[in-house]
C-alpha cells in the first residue's frame, strides 16, 4: 500500500508541475524554484513533515533528487 501511496502522490505532483508547465510560460527552473519556495513555507507552518511521512517518497523524491550535493 506505501508503494501505490508513494506512486499516487508523486504522480499528482509531477502532473500537477506538467499541467503548470503547458498552461503558463514559466521555464522549468522557475517551476522548481516555487516547488521549493512551496516546501519552504509548508516546513516552516508545520505542515509538509506530516505531509512527507504520510506521502513516502512521493512527496520527496522531487526536492530530494534536485537539492542534494554530490557524494563522492
Amino acid at each position: 500500500m506505501d508503494y501505490i501511496k508513494a506512486f499516487v502522490t508523486g504522480g499528482l505532483l509531477c502532473a500537477a508541475v506538467q499541467i503548470l508547465m503547458d498552461k503558463t510560460k514559466l521555464m522549468p527552473g522557475r517551476i522548481m524554484v516555487l516547488l521549493v519556495v512551496c516546501g519552504s513555507i509548508l516546513g516552516a507552518i508545520g505542515l509538509y513533515e506530516p505531509y512527507a511521512k504520510w506521502a513516502g517518497s512521493g512527496a520527496t523524491a522531487v526536492s530530494y533528487t534536485h537539492l542534494t550535493l554530490p557524494t563522492t
